[in-house]
This record gives C-alpha cells, sequence and structure tokens, in this order.
C-alpha cells in the first residue's frame, strides 16, 4: 500500500490515505477492531496493543484482549454481531469474569458504537482515567 501511495502523490485524498496506512496494524483480527482503535488514536488517546495475551496471577493465560493498555489493565473489546448468540454470551462472561478477578477493567465496545465515535472516546477516556493512564 505504501509504494501505491507514493505512485499516488499529488492525487485527491492520498494525505487521508497515508495517515488511514500510519494506523494500520496487522495485529488487528477485524475491520472494526481496526475502526475502534484509529478512533481512539485519533482522538489523542495513547494507542492500545490489539490481541494482547493476558495471563491470571499464576501466570495462566486468560484471553487475549483486543485492545489493551497493559499498564492501565484496560481492555477494548469489540464485540461484532457473532458475541449476541447464547454460547457466545456465556463464553464472554465467563471470561470476562476471569479479566475482572485480575482486576481487568473492561470496556465493551459495539457496532453502534463505532457509529458515535465521540461516546466510544469518552468511554475508552474515562476508563484509562479511573486508572491513572490519561
Amino acid at each position: 500500500m505504501a509504494a501505491a501511495l507514493t505512485k499516488a502523490q499529488g492525487q485527491r485524498g492520498i494525505q487521508k490515505a497515508r495517515r488511514a496506512l500510519d494506523l494500520l496494524d496487522p495485529r488487528s483480527e477485524s475491520p472494526r477492531e481496526s475502526i475502534t482503535r484509529a478512533i481512539i488514536v485519533e482522538a489523542g488517546i495513547p494507542a492500545p496493543t490489539p490481541q494482547v495475551k493476558i495471563f491470571d496471577r499464576f501466570g495462566r493465560f486468560i484471553a487475549r484482549g483486543d485492545l489493551v493498555h497493559e499498564e492501565a489493565r484496560v481492555v477494548v473489546e469489540y464485540d461484532g454481531f457473532h458475541h449476541l448468540t447464547l454460547q457466545g454470551q456465556r463464553k464472554d462472561a465467563h471470561r470476562r469474569g476471569k479479566f475482572g478477578l485480575e482486576v481487568w477493567l473492561i470496556v465493551v465496545i459495539g457496532p453502534a458504537d463505532v457509529h458515535r465515535p465521540c461516546e466510544l472516546v469518552v468511554m475508552v477516556s474515562r476508563a484509562l482515567a479511573s486508572r491513572g493512564a490519561l
């Protein structure tokens, strides 16, 4: 993509495309997760790390967090529609219970939140501020 953007010098929208390229992270696992991360970064909030393996105090694997601020122990989870099934909800509840026992704060983002970026930013900012990270 970088090479294509270099060749497109001077074309309409090229600066936005370069900025978007800077926001990409190959560790992201879904387009909406990438959009969520871009909204967070564009708001001036420190960039979360995608797909971080999280362990309990005994070193046992809990889960991978979608977007993680490790020092603040804040996980931003993007829940798409597949999380709405009964099985998905049970799995999420079990997993989030493990996060909670290890004192991780979880911010759950859904499809509608991506269309309300100001509210998304407020939720993430408040979570980080509650941990002294902003």
